[in-house]
This record gives structure tokens, sequence and C-alpha cells, in this order.
């Protein structure tokens, strides 16, 4: 064993060992003098991964593509360095070829469906983690980018059901507890709900989340008494919370104090802008509040921040569909069919439900009646669908 390959193991040791500078201070010279051996440049790369320094990373992992063949555990760590860098059409080429040199990469699959969600492309997320998941079932990192991505589609239904998996997966996690909670108590599953948020509060009484879930339990069962109490200690654990400050205005708007409202609402308009992915939250707050207009406003700019998201089309074809327009409704409902990729139908007939897939390039036609697969009945369009 030459002197390099001695350097090379001693760094492995200590990465292994969890001391990364260590692991840094030995590859550092090995790759300032000129060789062949992509090793020092790969190690040298990871270390910097796990050091927290991608800039350097990435420079250094791009010398050792020079010098070698496609590498997955290169690919790999390049990838999760762009990531870090918000380099996120160059991390997604990386990822994917990662995934493809070995197919068992676990967490190379996870950082792609990372890449995927920052990107807001959460179809092809979905597609990307349904493609892992019958290697690694059980994986949380994916099941929550499923739920996560599935909850951005508008496709409450799916992802509740996705969180309620990993929370029998997972029952310590207070991530997927909170979610499943939640996203039940989002369609007004009051009952069902509940058991979930005594298993969080179970998990943790004082986390913000546990608050909110009770809130908007409280909320939907009208208690508005209880509910305020607890968006207050919420906020009072994260004063920040897009949910709690929305809901907040309501409430205050309730008891007649709307100066308070208006404050909350202020705060939250402020936030949005630094985490557009909630929008959700703010833009229900002005329906709630009779404020048509900005709440229509707020569903459009939606729909500009997140182009790729079918939830805020879900909303605005019930919106347009309320107020009689028509031809702008089929818009919305033919756009969340293709941002989604499928579509549910249900037949009144036998009670079926079937899924359609929609082509990206050719769209959908939500004017059109279709066939029961089942009893071959006629399921009139667009009262067939389900939309959750």
């Amino acid at each position: 064993m030459n002197l390099t390959e001695e350097s090379i193991e001693d760094a492995l040791r200590a990465i292994g060992d969890g001391r990364i500078e260590d692991a840094i201070h030995i590859l550092e010279p090995l790759t300032h003098t000129k060789q062949d051996d992509p090793d020092p440049y790969v190690y040298l790369g990871i270390a910097y991964v796990q050091a927290e320094k991608p800039e350097l990373a990435a420079d250094i992992l791009r010398q050792a593509q020079e010098l070698c063949e496609e590498h997955c555990v290169l690919a790999q760590f390049l990838g999760r360095a762009l990531l870090s860098l918000g380099q996120l059409d160059e991390a997604e080429v990386e990822l994917r070829k990662a995934v493809r040199l070995d197919p068992e990469a676990q967490e190379a699959w996870c950082d792609l469906s990372k890449v995927l969600v920052e990107q807001g492309n959460y179809r092809e997320a979905v597609i990307v983690i349904d493609q892992a998941l019958p290697r690694f079932p059980a994986d949380p990192e994916l099941r929550g980018t499923r739920a996560l991505s599935l909850y951005r589609l508008g496709d409450y239904k799916r992802a509740s059901d996705e969180w309620a998996l990993m929370h029998k997966q997972h029952p310590e996690l207070m991530l997927a507890t909170a979610n499943y909670a939640y996203t039940l108590l989002l369609m007004g599953n009051n009952e069902g709900a509940l058991p979930i948020i005594d298993k969080a509060i179970e998990l943790d009484s004082s986390d913000y989340r546990s608050h909110i879930i009770k809130g908007l339990l409280y909320f939907n069962k009208e208690n508005f008494i209880e509910s305020e109490k607890s968006f207050q200690e919420a906020l009072s654990s994260n004063p920040l919370s897009i949910e709690s400050l929305s809901k907040m205005a309501i409430l205050t708007h309730k008891k007649g104090d709307e100066s308070e409202s208006t404050r909350y609402l202020e705060i939250a308009e402020k936030r949005i802008e630094e985490v557009p992915e909630c929008w959700r939250g703010l833009c229900f707050a002005y329906s709630y509040l009779g404020q048509n207009e900005k709440y229509m406003d707020c569903l459009l700019r939606w729909t500009n921040r997140d182009p790729l998201a079918a939830a805020p089309w879900i909303a605005l074809y019930r919106e347009y569909t309320k107020l009689g327009l028509t031809e702008k409704a089929k818009r919305a409902l033919d756009k969340t069919a293709t941002l989604r990729g499928y579509v549910t139908i249900h037949c009144s007939n036998c009670n079926a439900e079937t899924e359609l897939i929609v082509d990206e390039i050719s769209g959908f036609d939500s004017s059109e009646d279709r066939i029961c697969p089942e009893c071959d009945d006629i399921i009139p369009m667009p009262s067939g669908f389900i939309l959750t």
C-alpha cells in the first residue's frame, strides 16, 4: 500500500468516525498534486458535503468527474451539493444519473424527490417516488415527500392516505402524525382525526403542530373560543405560522375585533412572500372574511408563484362554478387534470371509482362525458369528478 492509499484509508476511517475536519485535512493535500486517481477528489467532495461546504464539494467533485467514468456515489454527492446551492436543474441531472447507475441508492432517490419538489414539479416527484417505493417501502422521507407532493396537487385524500401509512410505519414521528390529522381535518373528517390528534399530543403536547390541529378541530366544530386558545398557543411557539395567523384573523373577526383581525392578516401577508408554498391558509382566510376580490387575486397569485401546483386551480374551479363562469371553470378543471396527470371519476349508478390517466401533451377535456368501465353507464361531466 503506497502513501496515497494509506492516507485515503485514514481519511475514510475519519469520515466513518464522524471526524470530518480530520478527513478534509488528510485529503486536501492529495488533490493539490496532479494525479489520475479520482478517489481523493471523490472522498474529499463527500467530506465537504458532510461539513456543509457545498461550494467546495461541487468544485472538487466536478474535478473528480474529469478523472473517471460515470460514478454513482460521485453523482449522488455532487447532486446533493448542487441542491444545497440551489442549482436545481443541475442537481436533478446528477441525481437521475445516480439512481440510474445504482437503483438501490436510497439516499439518491430521496435527494432526487427533494429536488423535484423544490422545483415545484410535484407530478414528476410522485412518479419518481413511485419508482423508488417498491425498493424502500418504509422510507419515511420518500413517503413524506410523496404526501407533500399530493397535497400540493390538491389531492388531499391521497395525501391523507400517504400520511396514514407513514404514521402506521413510524408512529413515533410527529411529522406524520400531525400531517395525517391535518389532512383529515381539511376534509372535514373530525371523528377520524380525533385519535390521531390525541397521539400527536401524546408525542409532544407543546409542539405548535399539536396546537394547530387542536385549533382546527375546534374551528371545524365551531367552538371558536377553544379554537382561538389553541391557535394563540401555536403562535406562542411559532409566531410566523401562516395557518395560525390566518385562523386568528378569522377568529378575531368573528369576535368583532376588526383591528386585530387586520393585524393578523397583515402579518400573514408579509410572511407569505417568504414561504409562497403556504398560500392556501391565507387565500382561504380571505374567503372566510368575505374579501372575495382578495380571495380571487390570492388564488391567481398562487397559480403564478407555484405554477405546477393543482391545488389553487381546484379552488378556482369551485369559485368560478359558484359565480356561474362556466368557461373559466372548465379551463381550471382541465388545468387541474393536466397538472395532476390523472383524474378520478365516480359512477353514481354502481358507485365505482375509476382513475383516468391524463396525457401531459394532449391535455384533458373535462366536459366530455365518460362511460363507467364497471357498469357501462354514462358518467356526466364535470359532476362525475372526485376532487379532494
